[in-house]
């Protein structure tokens, strides 16, 4: 998968990531994670070049959010986790411009809250279903929030409402709140490896891999690269009482075309899980497509 094309090429598990930038990144990612973690590191990484050549010159329930300072070149240890820190120091990213109660953009333009509760803020009017839903709408209002050094959605109407310590939790039982607790964890966890990501993989995340990366336990202190931006749109292939397979849109930097990636769902405890098998890890990475015709789009307010 080419994100950006350049003279020199690399592979990185797999796939090839062009762009000069991609130097770097050398050695950057080395640890063995399932096929989604693999495939959201290479669009992460692609984002991050294209931001540093375009951008270089209290939760309302009292529970505790995690991250501490860190950067590309020398993380600091997972002991040195502060659950109060807004801003985390990473090499090519500043991330000062986003401060507590103001709105920024983040690399499609697409607006960034940043709450005054570290854990987040509700947005809208949730509305529980004991029941699961399968209707979608045409477009979902959302709010994206800046919040552990990352970005998160949250949906007008179908969560995230709380926190199980640093996890969102609290999504309706809906085909909505399974996709955007997929966009959550895939923005939130997968490409990560400090406590937040731990606890995601520990508790929420079930594939052929996630023994061995809950193995690794918290290797870094915080976010150690730039946030990915939360998904455009998604589509539903599946959706049954408490399982739900999503495909979700994320636009490529500077082109009118988005990466896809297929997240099967499972609804368990009242929470929506990534679940999946070797065979669904292949099928993680799905077609580019160059409109969001027929998708539920997302509208980040």
């Amino acid at each position: 998968m080419i994100l950006f094309k350049c003279g020199n090429m690399i592979m990185l598990s797999g796939f090839i990531l062009g762009n000069i930038g991609c130097e770097l990144w050398k050695g950057a990612v080395t640890m063995k994670v399932n096929r989604v973690a693999i495939v959201l590191v290479v669009l992460v990484i692609a984002i991050i070049i294209a931001v540093y050549f375009v951008s270089r010159g209290e939760n309302g329930d009292g529970k505790e959010t995690g991250s501490v300072e860190s950067s590309t070149l020398a993380i600091p240890g997972p002991d040195e986790f502060d659950p109060e820190q807004r801003h985390f120091p990473r090499e090519f990213f500043d991330d000062s411009q986003y401060q507590v109660g103001e709105y920024v953009v983040d690399w499609n333009g697409n607006p960034v809250y940043t709450p005054h509760a570290v854990n987040g803020e509700p947005f809208g009017e949730f509305e529980p279903r004991e029941e699961m839903d399968c209707s979608l709408p045409g477009v979902v209002n959302a709010q994206q929030q800046y919040v552990h050094g990352r970005f998160m959605l949250v949906s007008e109407h179908d969560g995230p409402t709380n926190f199980d310590h640093l996890v969102p939790t609290g999504y309706a039982h809906s085909a909505v709140g399974a996709a955007v607790a997929a966009s959550n964890t895939a923005t939130m966890a997968t490409t990560y490896y400090d406590q937040l990501a731990f606890e995601y993989w520990r508790d929420h995340i079930h594939t052929p891999d996630a023994a061995e990366r809950v193995e690794l336990g918290a290797k870094t202190a915080g976010p150690h690269h730039a946030p990915l931006p939360g998904m455009n749109g998604f589509k539903i292939e599946t959706c049954s009482s408490n399982i739900v397979v999503a495909h979700l849109a994320y636009k490529n930097v500077g082109s009118e075309s988005w990466i896809v990636f297929r997240l099967p769902m499972r609804w368990a405890n009242g929470m929506w899980e990534v679940i999946g098998d070797d065979l669904d890890g292949e099928r993680t990475e799905q077609p580019t497509i160059y409109s969001l015709d027929g998708w539920v789009k997302v509208n980040a307010q």
